[in-house]
């Protein structure tokens, strides 16, 4: 069974980025990259994104590895429809990008795990999504 923050596909980037102090950020989160240094992104954020396959405690660590590129599962945020545009919503989490705006995309949605017809995703389900 796939787990949030699980990379689908061996055609992968991941990073290491430097993070922001005081930065508490969970395995599958959404991290944008200001001045230089990782924080969890907000939806007032605009792209590039990634998406974090480690945890940290601010306290704990000064770096922390994301997939930049690549099929990667997360936690839906909102209902989103497949093949939709998704954006960061709250807590991190992906939600369908309804006005199409193409700096706060994150990714499409593509599936669920296992799933032979692709349909909604409901809030908090994992669903993978092809970044970029």
């Amino acid at each position: 069974m796939v787990q949030a923050g699980d990379i689908a596909n061996p055609d992968f980037i991941v990073r290491s980025f430097q993070v922001d102090s005081n930065q508490s950020i969970e395995r599958v989160d959404v991290i944008v990259v200001v001045d230089g240094k990782a924080r969890k992104a907000t939806e007032n954020d605009s792209g590039p994104f990634a998406i974090a396959i480690d945890s940290i405690n601010g306290d704990s660590t000064k770096h922390i590895r994301a997939c930049i590129s690549g099929l990667v599962y997360v936690i839906a945020g909102s209902n989103v429809k497949p093949f939709r545009l998704g954006k960061v919503g709250l807590e991190g989490r992906v939600v369908e990008n309804q006005g199409l705006d193409l700096a706060k995309r994150v990714g499409i949605y593509i599936g669920k795990e296992n799933e032979y017809l692709v349909g909604d995703a409901q809030n908090g389900e994992v669903i993978l999504i092809k970044l970029g």
